[in-house]
Formats: C-alpha cells, sequence, structure tokens
C-alpha cells in the first residue's frame, strides 16, 4: 500500500513541476530546467510544447532528484 502511495506522489509531483516549468515564456524553459538539475534542450524544442519538453527531463529522475529539482524550482520561482 505504501508503495502505491509513494508511485501516485511521484507522478503527481511531475505532473505539477512539468506543469509549473510550462507556466514560463518558451525561451526561459530551456534555463529554468537546466537550473534546477534537469538535462539540456533546445528553446526550439521548448516552443513546440513546453509542458513536454519539461516532462520529458523529468520522466527519467529518480525520486531523489526529482525531490532536489522540485525544491529548487520552489526556492527559485517561489
Amino acid at each position: 500500500m505504501e508503495d502505491d502511495i509513494s508511485a501516485i506522489l511521484l507522478k503527481t509531483l511531475r505532473a505539477e513541476l512539468a506543469s509549473a516549468i510550462a507556466n514560463f515564456k518558451s525561451y526561459d524553459v530551456p534555463s529554468i530546467c537546466t537550473r534546477i538539475g534537469l538535462s539540456e534542450g533546445s528553446e526550439e524544442e521548448a516552443f513546440r510544447s513546453k509542458f513536454k519538453y519539461a516532462q520529458k527531463r523529468i520522466a527519467g529522475l529518480p525520486a531523489d532528484n526529482l525531490r532536489k529539482s522540485a525544491q529548487q524550482f520552489h526556492a527559485e520561482e517561489g
């Protein structure tokens, strides 16, 4: 049961972080992602879909790295 809750929380955190990043201008998304420890990409990719840009980078993060990235985002962007 606890693993199910953890999986749901991680999935929710991934979606919420990607959504929060997607609220910024397309040209800002790549730098925001790199500042919080996500992999680099092009502005062109971000212009196609900001949410997918962020989601793609967040999807492969282990839970500890996801938590750190989310905390960093919150600290910088509030």
